[in-house]
């Protein structure tokens, strides 16, 4: 199965146009079973009221599922799944903020489970917030019984978490789960921000299970690096089935 975690910008490019038609454009290429999307803008005046989680669906022919964190006078912004298989949505709630910081953008998770050659499996996207304490805050709520360890394996964990490998949220998360990003060898590694001159690796994805990472990569081709501000991260697992 080939996972994507793809931070949309609100269909914002590097050119300043904003085109969700390009977004699915660059999703259609890379032929992804599950893509996890951050940065959605549905109805939101500044991308013309277009439900973009719609939008992309309909131009990749994939099924979508939304969240959002944020909704304020019927303008909504948040994450989505897109996938090949229609999957069931299991989950969509608030992470934890910080209390001392009431106007932080706030954040969220979608959990979506759906059949792979391992059997069921559960699938979450996340996007984390911009602070060190937050996101360490937010990866502890993912890992706890609400979120993660009341799930069975195989299932992965992926978006932007705004943090870089090494980091104490990075860190927390890959005590307990496994780094896919590392089992791709350099390509793997490559850094997401900003798209134009990456120097950052804020997109990742985490899993557990009988699951074996055959590749991870990161798409830099001229299009992808004008249609968004991060690059797309793509990782292929292979997956045994569960004999009962």
């Amino acid at each position: 199965m080939r996972f994507v975690t793809y931070n949309i910008h609100s269909c914002l490019g590097t050119d300043r146009r904003r085109d969700p038609d390009r977004i699915g454009a660059v999703i259609s290429d890379l032929r992804a079973d599950v893509v996890a999307l951050q940065e959605v803008d549905v109805g939101r005046a500044r991308s013309g009221f277009v439900d973009q989680a719609q939008r992309i669906a309909e131009k990749t022919g994939l099924h979508h599922y939304f969240f959002a964190p944020v909704e304020e006078c019927g303008e909504r912004y948040g994450i989505a799944f897109l996938t090949r298989s229609a999957a069931t949505l299991m989950k969509a709630a608030l992470l934890p903020g910080l209390q001392t910081y009431p106007n932080l953008e706030p954040r969220g998770a979608l959990l979506v489970q759906l059949e792979s050659e391992a059997g069921v499996m559960n699938v979450v996207n996340t996007h984390l917030g911009l602070r060190s304490r937050e996101r360490l805050t937010q990866a502890a709520a993912l890992l706890a019984s609400e979120w993660l360890a009341d799930l069975s394996a195989p299932f992965v964990l992926l978006g932007d978490f705004n943090a870089v490998s090494g980091s104490k949220a990075h860190s927390l998360l890959t005590a307990s789960l496994d780094d896919a990003r590392r089992f791709g060898g350099r390509s793997g590694l490559r850094p997401t921000f900003p798209s134009r001159f990456p120097i950052l690796a804020l997109d990742h994805c985490f899993f557990r299970g009988d699951l074996k990472v055959r590749s991870a990569y990161v798409v830099r081709s001229p299009l992808v690096r004008r249609a968004s501000d991060h690059l797309p991260l793509v990782i292929d697992f292979d997956a045994q089935r569960r004999l009962a």
